[in-house]
Parts: structure tokens; C-alpha cells; sequence
């Protein structure tokens, strides 16, 4: 449960409400298809503790009520995709962000904040990550 509250710290979303995916067709090669939805529960801990033993995905919502957040993610379903050199291309320009496999075999591009900061900015920031992946 100790990394389940870590993660839970690190991603720090919208108290009241959170997405939730559920697999329905996975083929290799291929994007993983499946039914997302918004659920208005808590984000939990316990949330994370589902996610991670593969019970169900989770989708964090980053923005407060306020507009602001600590960190944000772009989706990146280039096909085939060739993780490592996107890394590297980041990595050269000491970007601080991680470059992390989607479940569907794209890649998730994450930077975070020191503070909460206006999502306006967040979204700018993570257009030109895109653009250079």
C-alpha cells in the first residue's frame, strides 16, 4: 500500500472524480481497445492499488477546481513507435519529463511541476513535447 500512497502523491488529481478503463481487445502490434469512463467516486490511494494489480486502468485527472496542476501528460500513438529514440531525443535537450509505454503501445510523455501552476501553461508545454517526439 506504501507505493500505492506514493503514487498517489505524485499524481495529484481532482478529489471527486477519476476515469476508469476496462479492456475489451488487445492484439500485439496493435492499439489496445477498450471502454474509458469518467466516474464521479473518489481518487484514493486504493484507486492506485486497483491500477496496479491490473484490476482496472485509472485515468488521474490532473486539473483543480482552481485551473491549476503540479503535472500533466501527453499521449503519443505513433505506430510503430520507437521508445528509446524519443527518450534520447528529450534527453539531449535535458527536458525535465518521462517517457513512459502506454498500455496501448504509444507512449506517455509526463513533466512535473515544483508548484501548481495554471493548466494553460501545462497544455503549452506539453504541445511542444509532442511536437518534438
Amino acid at each position: 500500500m506504501e507505493q500505492c500512497l506514493a503514487m498517489y502523491e505524485l499524481y495529484k488529481g481532482l478529489p471527486r472524480a477519476r476515469g476508469r478503463y476496462k479492456i475489451t481487445k488487445q492484439k500485439d502490434g496493435e492499439k489496445v481497445q477498450g471502454n474509458a469512463t469518467t466516474v464521479r467516486e473518489p481518487y484514493t490511494p486504493d484507486c492506485w492499488k486497483k491500477h496496479l494489480t491490473g484490476v482496472e486502468g485509472l485515468g488521474v485527472i490532473p486539473i483543480t477546481d482552481e485551473g491549476t496542476c503540479s503535472w500533466g501528460a501527453i499521449d503519443i500513438d505513433k505506430y510503430p513507435l520507437d521508445l528509446e529514440t524519443i527518450s534520447e531525443q528529450l534527453a539531449a535537450k535535458e527536458l525535465p519529463v518521462i517517457v513512459i509505454r502506454s498500455k496501448s503501445g504509444g507512449a506517455h510523455i509526463t513533466a512535473f511541476f515544483s508548484e501548481m501552476i495554471p493548466c494553460t501553461d501545462v497544455r503549452r508545454v506539453l504541445v511542444e513535447l509532442a511536437d518534438i517526439s
